[in-house]
């Protein structure tokens, strides 16, 4: 039970907390752990602590045990002489010992050649069926010969003097049709590579199979890829910028070795 002259601990938690000086002695919350109070004498927290539920208080410490505690703190702060003796003879300068003589240096250790592993052969990297080849990335000079049939050399986005797009046609895959579609398929016939577009069969001009298949059979003969930067999800049957600018450059090729009838236009 709470004497009468003690200040409830959760009226006087902030007081203690900001000025602990000021506060009248009495039990307060533990400010380093909950659910316990401890004494504070006026001055000083104390060592006795008590639940904070007031049905398991204990009585607060007579005036004897706060005095004795206290005399128990002063007591143990009060320096020992010896402790002080050994210290400042730690301090004390020490004379300083003759220098020691200079031992001869010793003669250097041969060091033994490290030999030099051979360079590891590069890895090869296993190719994963059905997966798209992956794009060489070298870089050289293309020359005048793409595109070509059997065209050896690098692409035109791996080379260091590519061709200009001369076309800016839209890319097609399957599905698409339309007047590109129509284009495409002529100029894939001019270059010998029939499809529906070309006898006749597809009035809608639809990029179907037939399509799909000379567009595969140009690529293949001529050697020509996209750019997967450009087309990321590459796929043999999309029609992108290369793949038109290789028809177009093909045909002006074909169109000026043979003579000028049914030229396909770019």
């Amino acid at each position: 039970m709470m004497n009468a002259n003690e200040t409830p601990a959760a009226e006087l938690t902030n007081v203690v907390a900001a000025t602990p000086a000021t506060a009248p002695s009495g039990w307060y919350a533990d400010p380093e752990q909950g659910g316990v109070e401890r004494y504070w004498d006026g001055q000083r927290w104390t060592d006795h602590l008590r639940p904070t539920d007031a049905s398991k208080l204990p009585a607060a410490p007579s005036q004897a045990d706060v005095e004795a505690e206290a005399a128990a703190r002063r007591a143990a702060v009060v320096p020992d002489p010896t402790v002080h003796e050994a210290q400042a003879a730690a301090v004390l300068p020490v004379a300083p010992s003759a220098p020691a003589a200079a031992a001869a240096p010793e003669p250097p250790v041969p060091v033994a050649p490290v030999p030099v592993a051979p360079a590891a052969a590069p890895a090869v990297v296993p190719t994963i069926p059905g997966a798209a080849p992956a794009p060489a990335q070298t870089s050289a000079v293309m020359g005048a010969s793409w595109p070509c049939p059997g065209y050896a050399g690098p692409q035109p986005w791996q080379a260091e003097d590519p061709p200009p797009l001369t076309q800016d046609h839209l890319m097609l895959s399957p599905g698409a049709s339309g007047p590109a579609v129509a284009h495409l398929g002529a100029m894939l016939g001019y270059l010998g590579y029939g499809s529906s577009v070309t006898s006749g069969q597809n009035p809608h001009a639809a990029y179907d199979a037939s399509v799909v298949d000379a567009v595969q059979a140009f690529c293949r003969d001529y050697n020509v890829e996209e750019d997967p930067a450009i087309i990321r999800a590459r796929t043999l049957d999309t029609v992108g910028p290369w793949i038109w600018q290789a028809l177009t450059m093909a045909v002006a090729k074909r169109a000026n070795e043979t003579p000028a009838t049914g030229v396909v236009g770019a």
